[in-house]
């Protein structure tokens, strides 16, 4: 009786595992990023929104990095990054405070490891989207935005000030100026904030008044996010891009409010 209890037992297990292998998400070592990304989005409705691993991530409110690759990083390293800076990037300028230094340094055999090192580094990075993270309420500071419904023009429109002159040609953000989807508009003005004055702008993004009420009812928890193939840097806290893809996303739970 012992016996057929043991092999009884043997066999429910297998059975189990058998049915508990075929329910697993098949994710294989050939499968790339996106493949899995894909598969997240699928198993989870197709309504929530996921960074790649390896994406830049800029957080305007923030004023750091995210992502893998160049996750604790500031916005100018980007354009360390871009210029292929091996002391700027890697914070050594108060170590080598003089061209002279400088330039043996790079010579030495460090330095040499050290700017194939970034050299790779900028291919990976070049390899994956940026994306671009705005809070959607607060004030219009340069970190946050204030967004609202026109019902005039039917666009959400995005309130926020710039750190730079206007570029025409392009949609502003701070620290990001971008080609994109043609729908989407802006407004550019000055603001006269305590007498000083600022450069702001407004993005209009069309919309339906059935999602913008969403949108307006839960603000305070939404970010605006724009996905970007990086191009070139203006400056080191201006990049330029070409948008593939507009987000409002509830950053507590991932949830696509709308997408462009």
């Amino acid at each position: 009786m012992k016996k057929v209890s043991f092999v009884t037992i043997v066999i429910l297990f297998i059975v189990f595992m058998q049915t508990f292998a075929q329910d697993k998400i098949p994710i294989s070592a050939s499968m790339n990023e996106s493949t899995i990304i894909d598969t997240l989005k699928k198993v989870q409705g197709g309504d929530t929104f996921h960074f790649p691993r390896n994406a830049g991530i800029i957080y305007n409110d923030k004023g750091r990095l995210g992502g893998w690759l160049m996750r604790g990083k500031t916005l100018p390293s980007v354009y360390d990054l871009m210029n292929l800076d091996v002391v700027q990037f890697n914070d050594l300028n108060s170590k080598y405070d003089t061209e002279l230094k400088r330039k043996v340094f790079l010579e030495s055999e460090e330095g040499i490891e050290m700017s194939k090192r970034l050299k790779a580094l900028k291919g990976q990075v070049l390899k994956y989207p940026f994306y671009f993270v705005l809070p959607l309420s607060g004030y219009t500071t340069n970190n946050t935005a204030h967004a609202e419904y026109n019902l005039k023009t039917k666009t959400l429109d995005i309130e926020f000030r710039t750190n730079y002159s206007y570029y025409a040609g392009f949609i502003n953000f701070p620290s990001l100026i971008v080609k994109c989807h043609p729908s989407i508009t802006q407004k550019p003005f000055y603001n006269i904030i305590s007498g000083h004055k600022y450069n702001s702008n407004i993005v209009k993004i069309p919309m339906t008044e059935k999602v913008a009420i969403k949108v307006e009812d839960n603000i305070k928890t939404l970010n605006l996010i724009v996905e970007f193939k990086l191009q070139q840097v203006k400056g080191p806290r201006l990049l330029q891009g070409i948008s593939t893809k507009f987000f409002i996303v509830d950053k507590a739970t991932n949830e696509i409010y709308f997408s462009l």
